[in-house]
């Protein structure tokens, strides 16, 4: 196996053209839930997407009849396609791999369970599926979640070091509500560095330290949103770094519909009603904070 072939299968995403490295921005398709007027179709959903300029999608595996029409929109719309997954330990993961790379994905991101697990017996699981994912080639980055492996700050980074070719999906929302985190201060920002050290991909979204993900304003003057777009263009730097021709960083807008998103309160009912926020409106604006993070990336520091 050449040099190039193994980069790709153990490293990172990459498309294949032999380009200077690039940022895609995709969208979750789980955060398309509930997006649109009612009744819309997966195509319609498709050219939303298509329109909004994104590159791709992140999405489960399409099922059933599905599978074949999503190829051809996917063609349609010279989508790259990611897909992610939850990975369960009593679980025989051994063909899914398999079946993403049959699909074209252009990567796999994990959330591997098995928080309570000892320690050495994650290190194991995630070793496991990391030879699935090279037996099948396609690149696999582990994403930072709650109740997975990657569950707080400390296992995160023990994780890290003790896996050398651990590629992650940087969510740092996770830790920012589990740390009440606001600040780029230690200890938390020596952590959030070693991780971003290892970012393969970035999913975007921005918590306060109380809620997962939080309406950043109209045009994005939430005060926090400085501080992530740092975090990502740090990450996006660093990844930058050791990047071959062809390899792929893929930005993810990621707001997930209730209960992730917040609702209010029907006053006639006290139940809950409809979401504070526009979430597509807001997924533009992460993109538009993806883009400009990777630009950051770019320029000379």
């Amino acid at each position: 196996m050449n040099a190039g072939k193994e980069h790709f299968r153990f490293r990172q995403a990459n498309d294949g053209s032999g380009r200077a490295p690039s940022l895609q921005i995709q969208q979750s398709w789980w955060a398309m839930t509930q997006i649109g007027r009612p009744g819309i179709t997966t195509e319609e959903k498709f050219e939303m997407i298509a329109e909004a300029g994104y590159d791709g999608i992140l999405s489960r595996f399409p099922q059933g009849a599905d599978a074949a029409s999503w190829r051809a929109l996917l063609d349609h719309h010279r989508f790259s396609f990611g897909v992610n997954a939850l990975f369960y330990p009593h679980e025989d993961n051994r063909d899914f791999f398999k079946q993403a790379a049959d699909l074209g994905a252009l990567y796999v991101t994990g959330q591997v369970m098995g928080y309570y697990m000892p320690e050495a017996e994650q290190v194991a699981y995630v070793e496991q599926l990391y030879e699935f994912a090279e037996r099948a080639g396609v690149p696999f980055f582990v994403e930072t979640h709650r109740m997975c492996v990657t569950q707080d700050l400390l296992r995160s980074v023990q994780l890290v070091e003790r896996l050398a070719k651990l590629q992650l999906t940087i969510d740092l929302s996770h830790y920012a509500v589990a740390g009440v985190i606001v600040d780029n201060e230690a200890p938390h920002a020596d952590y959030f560095s070693r991780l971003l050290s290892r970012a393969s991909s970035i999913h975007g979204r921005i918590s306060n330290g109380h809620q997962v993900q939080i309406d950043l304003g109209p045009n994005g003057e939430h005060p926090l949103v400085p501080l992530y777009e740092e975090w990502w263009a740090n990450g996006m730097r660093t990844w930058l770094q050791e990047a071959a021709p062809g390899d792929v960083f893929p930005f993810v807008t990621e707001l997930g519909p209730a209960d992730y998103a917040i609702r209010a309160t029907s006053g006639e009912t006290g139940l809950p009603g409809d979401e504070i926020s526009d979430r597509w409106q807001q997924a533009l604006l992460l993109q538009q904070i993806g883009r400009r993070a990777w630009q950051r990336a770019n320029s000379p520091s």
